[in-house]
């Protein structure tokens, strides 16, 4: 036959079992061959929602991720998501889906189908996966998942944010900022401690840029005296306050992947007054000091150190130190990180 002859190349074509993905979800079509000889589609067998596989990611330990883009049946809004390579085809990466609200067909051929499909198709764009907010690059991670891209680079690196995401829907806007300025801001003119806290809220994410280390204030007095208010006044610049404000009672690994959601950005911890002597020392250090412990990795030697840059507004009704004289020392260095302000 001629080149290009369009007979030839219909008579080679066959049909192969092949994947779809469209607005109804993922299905696996085979193919069949009747008693006649002649090839044909079977029905199409559903395996899950819609789940477009949009790249594939890499994170700073080295363990590699499908992205995946659905559309959340509740909220109607477009979500992508990092799933972790190590867990397709396991009771993990189902729960984990299902967790997201999406639809998994039961059944071990379908899983397994599903599985190869998660594996092996869609597009290979390259993405970063991290588990830390704050600047990456010239994209600003807020502590909700969103990335604020830098548009002026043409060559953003595409990232996806894997980390703590409790108080996502905290970090979403309310109003205008002429409406903060009025309700808010405005009440700052003349208050020492206010202007304190709004200044804490807006330098922290210049920490990074300015190559500067990380610190904070703890505001102590009375219960009346208008701490929280202060915290609150902090919060407010970042999102919902309520929301967003953490106590002092915690564990140390918790405050760590806190400060890692919270990297380049500010940290108010309310009330230290409810946590214990040894907690309020380690945590001082340990957020200042800007990196995790160290931990061992499954594959052996050990995981990627986390580091990262914050600004803390501590309150509480008694300074550190007085807390602490009856069990721990409050030393030098921490009073350093955290100095107390009536």
């Amino acid at each position: 036959p001629a080149v290009n002859d369009p007979i030839a190349e219909f008579e080679s074509f066959a049909l192969k079992p092949r994947y779809e993905c469209n607005n109804k979800g993922v299905f696996w079509i085979g193919v069949k061959t009747s008693r006649d000889g002649e090839v044909m589609e079977q029905e199409p067998i559903r395996l899950a929602d819609a789940i477009e596989l949009i790249g594939n990611g890499i994170d700073a330990n080295s363990d590699y991720y499908r992205i995946i883009h659905f559309r959340d049946r509740l909220s109607r809004q477009n979500k992508t998501v990092a799933l972790p390579m190590g867990e397709i085809g396991s009771n993990a990466c189902w729960q984990r889906l299902q967790a997201l609200g999406l639809f998994i067909a039961s059944g071990k051929t379908k899983r397994e189908k599903l599985a190869d499909y998660l594996q092996e198709h869609g597009s290979k764009t390259p993405y970063h996966v991290t588990n830390k907010a704050g600047w990456h690059g010239n994209a600003y991670i807020l502590p909700s998942g969103e990335v604020i891209p830098n548009h002026t680079s043409k060559n953003a690196q595409r990232i996806i944010y894997n980390g703590d995401k409790s108080q996502a829907t905290a970090y979403t806007p309310a109003g205008t900022l002429e409406e903060w300025q009025q309700n808010i801001a405005q009440y700052a003119a003349g208050n020492s401690r206010l202007c304190l806290a709004l200044g804490i809220a807006f330098a922290a994410p210049l920490l990074s840029l300015l190559h500067a280390e990380s610190g904070g204030f703890h505001l102590f007095g009375d219960s009346s005296d208008g701490k929280t208010t202060a915290a609150l006044v902090a919060l407010s610049v970042w999102g919902k306050p309520s929301d967003t404000k953490i106590t002092w009672l915690g564990t140390g690994l918790g405050f760590s992947n806190i400060a890692a959601a919270r990297n380049d950005g500010l940290l108010v911890l309310d009330e230290m007054g409810q946590a214990k002597a040894k907690v309020i020392g380690d945590t001082v250090y340990g957020i200042m000091n800007g990196v995790n412990k160290v931990q061992g990795a499954k594959q052996g030697g050990n995981r990627h150190t986390d580091r990262w840059r914050i600004l803390v507004l501590s309150t509480g009704e008694k300074t550190p130190d007085a807390i602490m004289g009856k069990y721990e020392e409050w030393h030098a260095g921490q009073n350093t990180r955290l100095p107390s302000i009536p």
